[in-house]
């Protein structure tokens, strides 16, 4: 049985927007439908001549404003995805939008540094990573969740996702005994 969601995210206006004295031109009811504000609505109207009759709503399973975080994004429409992965279960977080929709900062996170927004990159240095000399074995130890920080609205809700599902591994892992 197929189980098919749209969920629709209204990213946060970034800094330089803010800047600018922008605003959001999105209107979301219910946390189901969206619509242009009516001003914005207005404006385009005369500009184009349109009816207002012809305001469109769009509805989705999901719509998350602004205010929402990747937090609530993530535990209300991808984790359970993300989990049912460990049960055999196929799932897949397909995302799509204009450039600039918020996509990346969606599923990476951004962090603040300087008043300026920058993607979250997860940092690897090989050399940190060193070769169990048991046996003369090349396992190599690992910890896998050694790139996750502290968890914050920010977080994408890929980093959120990989968070859980090594969590969850670890748990089990931890509840056979040897």
């Amino acid at each position: 049985m197929e189980n098919i969601q749209v969920a629709l995210r209204v990213r946060p206006l970034n800094q330089r927007e803010l800047q600018r004295g922008e605003e959001n031109i999105w209107k979301i009811h219910q946390k189901k439908m969206i619509a242009l504000s009516n001003q914005f609505y207005e404006e385009v109207a005369i500009s184009k001549r349109l009816s207002p009759i012809s305001k469109s709503t769009f509805c989705f399973d999901y719509c998350f404003p602004q205010q929402d975080n990747n937090i609530e994004v993530y535990n209300k429409v991808v984790k359970r995805v993300a989990l049912s992965s460990l049960n055999g279960i196929n799932g897949t977080i397909f995302m799509y939008g204009q450039t600039g929709a918020g996509k990346t900062y969606t599923m990476m996170g951004a962090t603040k540094n300087d008043d300026t927004e920058e993607l979250s990159r997860p940092s690897y240095n090989p050399e940190e990573e060193k070769l169990n000399d048991s046996n003369n074995s090349p396992r190599r130890k690992h910890n896998h969740t050694s790139f996750i920080t502290e968890t914050t609205e920010n977080t994408g809700i890929l980093i959120l996702a990989l968070k859980d599902l090594f969590n969850k591994i670890e748990n089990v892992r931890h509840s056979f005994k040897y």
